[in-house]
């Protein structure tokens, strides 16, 4: 590694990167966050609101915090919330911190892989062809492309700066973190990309 590598891992090893719901039409699609739960407890917890509200695919992520589960299906922020909230496992504090900040974010990483899919078998509701896109490159998977896709291609990502650790009597103060992003760190900006 050279020094410019090095440099440029150390000025930004303090920020987190996430993706956000928010569609071009300014539609949702639904993030979950699951932290200290099992795989098993999601799945179950996922199909039964999958069901309840006729969802399309869901793809239950891991993450170095627990899991995470991604559905393409576009809804207002209201229903989203509505959807989340009856999620009994989902974390409610990162369902209320997406409602009230326009948009749900779940940071990327490469400790994050999907587990399982879920197939649901909701065909006709509008989907994010941008978060598609995200997802297959990603995960290294191939998502089918219905007419039920819209055709936007750009999708809102954030940058976070993390706040430093602090000491305490010689031991460090653990910030509470909702998937990988502390709950006090910073939104530095949002910025679109296709």
């Amino acid at each position: 590694m050279n020094k410019l590598d090095n440099e440029y891992i150390t000025k930004y090893q303090n920020y987190e990167t996430g993706f956000n719901s928010i569609t071009t039409d300014n539609k949702h699609i639904i993030l979950w966050d699951f932290d200290n739960n099992s795989l098993k407890d999601v799945t179950e917890c996922l199909i039964e609101i999958q069901k309840y509200f006729n969802l399309s695919n869901i793809y239950i992520i891991s993450s170095r915090n627990g899991y995470n589960a991604v559905c393409l299906d576009k809804y207002i922020k209201d229903k989203i919330f509505w959807i989340k909230s009856l999620t009994i496992l989902s974390d409610k504090t990162h369902d209320v911190i997406g409602y009230k900040r326009n948009g749900w974010v779940l940071r990327m990483g490469k400790d994050k892989k999907i587990e399982q899919i879920l197939l649901g078998k909701q065909r006709a509701c509008p989907k994010s062809n941008a978060h598609r896109i995200l997802v297959e490159t990603l995960f290294d998977i191939k998502i089918f492309k219905s007419s039920a896709f819209d055709d936007y291609t750009n999708v809102l990502f954030e940058k976070y700066k993390r706040k430093n650790k602090e000491v305490t009597d010689g031991k460090e103060k653990k910030d509470k973190i909702r998937n990988g992003i502390p709950q006090k760190s910073k939104r530095i900006y949002r910025f679109e990309q296709s």
